[in-house]
């Protein structure tokens, strides 16, 4: 299925796109298929990371770097749960009670409270 012929076309289609150094891009090319290329193009960082996985996820942060390498300044990258490299394209989740607080209506707790700096509900 994976016949070298057949594959080494797409695979220079695929490199003539990157944007990667002349040097680079002949060593990537010496890949045979889709998924040497990839795991070549992760290097040892992406096969710590995602050991006996999908190669094409393991490149994932260094395609993206390739392509936008601010978004690695940025601190733009973060890793999941499963170890996978993510955009952080959102704010962090910050979690609101759901219960309201009692409502204090002795006055004298209500001045206390206002005295000592804390919040009245």
């Amino acid at each position: 299925m994976n016949n070298p012929s057949t594959t080494k076309a797409p695979l220079a289609d695929y490199l003539a796109h990157l944007p990667l150094a002349e040097e680079e891009r002949e060593r990537l090319g010496e890949s045979a298929s889709f998924s040497e290329l990839h795991a070549r193009l992760a290097g040892a960082e992406g096969a710590a990371a995602d050991a006996g996985g999908d190669p094409a996820l393991a490149s994932v942060r260094a395609r993206l770097q390739l392509g936008t390498p601010e978004l690695d300044d940025a601190e733009m990258f973060g890793v999941d749960a499963q170890g996978r490299t993510f955009l952080k394209i959102s704010p962090p989740i910050r979690r609101t009670k759901v219960s309201p607080e009692p409502w204090r209506t002795n006055i004298l707790v209500r001045g206390w409270r206002r005295l000592t700096g804390r919040s009245n509900p």
